[in-house]
């Protein structure tokens, strides 16, 4: 979830939003998780090992980390929002993964 974070914060900085603060953004996005509680959900009624319930969550997050970052940077094209979030999620998995590795 860090790495999303600090890879959305730079993105938009670089990107050259004006409308949004750096404290903003950052809480924008953790807003952008809220989806995470249907994990929860899915471990409570033994739903996380069914793959399209898997996938359905992680369209979920995604669509709503598109929404958050649209709302807060609309002086941004939606391609340039869009590339930003999916750039933030590509670094979030990839560090979810080394760290997995790093750990077994």
């Amino acid at each position: 979830m860090g790495a999303y974070i600090i890879m959305v914060t730079l993105c938009t900085i670089i990107a050259g939003s004006e409308t949004v603060s750096t404290t903003m953004l950052m809480q924008g996005s953790l807003a952008g998780f809220y989806g995470n509680i249907f994990v929860v959900f899915s471990i409570i009624w033994r739903l996380h090992q069914h793959w399209s319930y898997r996938m359905l969550t992680s369209l979920f997050i995604f669509i709503s980390h598109v929404q958050v970052q649209r709302s807060l940077c609309s002086d941004l094209t939606m391609l340039t929002n869009m590339c930003i979030v999916v750039f933030g999620v590509i670094i979030e998995k990839l560090m979810g993964g080394a760290v997995i590795r790093l750990i077994a």
